[in-house]
């Protein structure tokens, strides 16, 4: 990683933490203020790492409304990327993988979404089924707000619970789950579970601690 990026990293966050102490915000409002001046993807991704642990507040008005999937996600927690730069690579071969498993089971643009009503109740779109269920925002144990979804009963996921990193950025939004629930949820609602590529995958997925994958998506 470059000097230049951990420094505005750093000064990102510590600049972040003052503005939390004087008022409450959104996370949205946190990364629309630190845009300026900041075009350069790699230190959106550095800025979006740093956040991640700074227990922002999450509020309902920054997920209400509907999300259209729009590609996938990779994001290895902080002590993982400070393992060096073969987390990069890693990345990429698990982004490639994901890419793949998707396609195959037409979870594509257009095909995937969800919607977030004002009274906790949400739905997940995916081709033909429509699944429903209500989300809340909990902390989690390092006291950060994450998105639970708990879907409502149904044949193939009879109430599942997803606990979901929103990573809510100035140019991408990013969804982000536990690989293995993740998985083990798109394998529930598609038809093809037992295929090579979703073997390969977890298979994948499971040589690291911490891994976070899932779904880049656009609000509608």
């Amino acid at each position: 990683m470059r000097k230049s990026a951990i420094i505005i990293a750093a000064a990102f966050a510590v600049t972040a933490a003052n503005m939390e102490t004087a008022a409450a915000q959104s996370l949205r409002d946190l990364l629309n203020k630190g845009k300026e001046g900041i075009e350069n993807e790699n230190v959106q991704n550095v800025i979006g790492t740093v956040t991640e642990g700074l227990g922002i507040q999450l509020s309902p008005d920054d997920i209400c409304g509907t999300w259209n999937y729009s590609g996938t996600a990779v994001r290895f927690t902080s002590d993982n990327m400070l393992a060096g730069a073969a987390s990069t690579l890693a990345s990429s071969e698990i982004e490639s993988k994901l890419d793949e498993y998707l396609l195959k089971i037409g979870l594509k643009e257009g095909t995937f979404s969800y919607t977030f009503n004002p009274d906790s109740t949400f739905t997940n779109t995916f081709l033909k089924q429509k699944l429903s269920g209500t989300y809340s925002i909990v902390k989690d144990d390092n006291g950060d707000d994450i998105l639970e979804l708990k879907y409502g009963k149904s044949a193939r996921l009879d109430f599942l619970t997803l606990s979901t990193l929103v990573d809510i950025g100035t140019d991408r939004t990013e969804f982000l789950f536990n690989a293995d629930k993740l998985l083990d949820f798109i394998g529930k609602i598609s038809s093809t579970s037992d295929n090579s590529t979703l073997k390969s995958l977890s298979s994948l997925t499971s040589q690291f601690d911490g891994l976070k994958i899932g779904f880049e998506v656009k609000k509608q």
